[in-house]
């Protein structure tokens, strides 16, 4: 089984905005199936949900600085 490609990097040209969980995951080169948040990006809040009027949505954090992207 061939593993998947994944890039954070190139969520970085999202920084401070907000997407829809289906949008990350396509843009960083998972499978549809995950979960957002088994996703390492959920994990060390490099996007965080935005809860109550748009449950659906994440926000990009704009400080990565450990991560180097």
């Amino acid at each position: 089984m061939k593993r998947p490609n994944i890039d954070y990097r190139k969520l970085a040209a999202y920084k401070g905005q907000t997407l829809l969980a289906k949008e990350i995951l396509e843009i960083c080169g998972y499978s549809p199936n995950t979960g957002i948040n088994d996703t390492f990006l959920a994990q060390n809040k490099i996007i965080t949900p935005i809860l109550g009027t748009y449950p659906t949505q994440w926000f990009v954090s704009q400080d990565w600085g450990f991560y180097g992207l």
